[in-house]
């Protein structure tokens, strides 16, 4: 269906402006290449409200900065970014996590804060190379058992949130407080 519509639209670009047609197809070619090779992507503060499909034309972006927007919810296309190492999504109004984020293995910093999430799924803990987790000033009130098989994690921010009893995921370990940085409530 995809290519029977670029079909068309090179068929309509050939009329309304064949003089310059190769010309633009080539210009557009080159945007495709330069996109697919795109490691970096910031989209903040631009009030977007939720992200378009065929993501998974950016297959080698590492770092992806969505802060400060409108993002209501996270599309599953997002696992296509096998080597996403870093994803920026403060001040949204998320209020859930695809459960396909799990797929997410490369991702080393995850900044979540100042959304609105109420949960975080299960999948969060086969995140193993996550180092950096910021769920500060949301609405969590728990965290799922798995999140204590981040064991990478040395930076986790939980700063104005109502979540309690961190011991439960990585037990009276005396170092918990010597590998992690922990930022509690108040």
């Amino acid at each position: 269906e995809e290519d029977r519509a670029t079909e068309i639209f090179y068929r309509c670009l050939r009329i309304l402006n064949p003089e310059h047609c190769d010309t633009i197809i080539e210009r557009l070619s080159n945007i495709e290449k330069s996109i697919i090779a795109l490691n970096s992507l910031s989209l903040t503060t631009i009030q977007l409200a939720f992200l378009l499909p065929r993501l998974g034309q950016f297959i080698n972006l590492q770092i992806f900065n969505l802060d400060d927007n409108q993002l209501t919810e996270l599309p599953v296309d997002i696992v296509q970014f096998t080597n996403l190492g870093i994803l920026r999504l403060a001040d949204n109004r998320l209020t859930e996590l695809p459960v396909e984020i799990g797929q997410l293995r490369n991702l080393r910093l995850l900044n979540l804060s100042f959304s609105r999430l109420t949960e975080l799924p299960e999948s969060i803990g086969r995140l193993t190379k996550l180092i950096n987790l910021n769920l500060s000033f949301n609405r969590l009130t728990e965290l799922p058992a798995e999140i204590g098989q981040l064991r990478n994690l040395n930076h986790l921010n939980l700063r104005d949130t109502s979540i309690e009893g961190f011991k439960e995921f990585y037990g009276d370990r005396e170092e918990v407080q010597g590998f992690m940085n922990l930022y509690f409530n108040r």
